[in-house]
């Protein structure tokens, strides 16, 4: 397995096309299991997973969910707007809990599929602390930032899966959950999402 180390400093950009971020049309979700304590859906690519703080980013999965299961459903993780998968909500304070420490203490593991442009080695470990900057237009944006800087400590491994003549698909596993974790370590070893 190919280690490699996520030292140097780039702008990458998280989304090649350029939108206000909100929900995008037709995003939807599924409720794949409901207990007293959780909700188990499938979240679609698209979708925000909590509101924005503007008007136009109220709907999101957080938000749909609250309309017809009440406020009181919580979150212990999340998944970005253009990433879709399986996530659990927690319908009480003891399930919030007990999904909080879990998540916390690494007990969920996480795995990811994605395609990348470019074919890197078969398999691999991506070392890189992870942080915010702010873009000289005055955004904040999720960069690979040295721990001196601010960045938080962030591992992700990867295997191929398929290869192309230009591109990948790849399994990713997330050991630490920084936002935006698995674009900003491909896009480091030139392989972006």
């Amino acid at each position: 397995r190919r280690r490699i180390r996520a030292t140097a400093r780039r702008r990458i950009a998280l989304s090649a096309a350029k939108d206000d971020g909100a929900t995008l049309p037709g995003a939807t979700y599924e409720v794949l299991h409901e207990d007293d304590d959780i909700l188990v859906v499938d979240k679609g690519a698209g979708l925000l997973f909590v509101p924005g703080r503007q008007p136009h980013k109220h709907d999101s999965l957080i938000s749909r969910v609250r309309s017809t299961r009440g406020d009181a459903v919580g979150v212990a993780h999340r998944l970005d707007r253009d990433t879709s998968g399986i996530c659990v909500l927690a319908k009480t304070k003891a399930a919030l809990r007990a999904l909080s420490i879990q998540f916390q203490d690494r007990q969920v593991n996480k795995t990811y599929v994605g395609a990348v442009a470019g074919v890197p080695a078969a398999e691999g470990v991506i070392d890189g602390a992870i942080g915010k900057i702010l873009t000289p237009e005055g955004y904040n944006r999720v960069a690979l930032l040295s721990e001196a800087e601010g960045g938080r400590a962030a591992t992700t491994a990867y295997r191929v899966l398929e290869t192309a003549e230009h591109s990948a698909l790849l399994e990713l596993a997330p050991r630490t959950g920084r936002a935006h974790q698995l674009r900003v370590h491909l896009a480091s070893i030139g392989h972006p999402l």
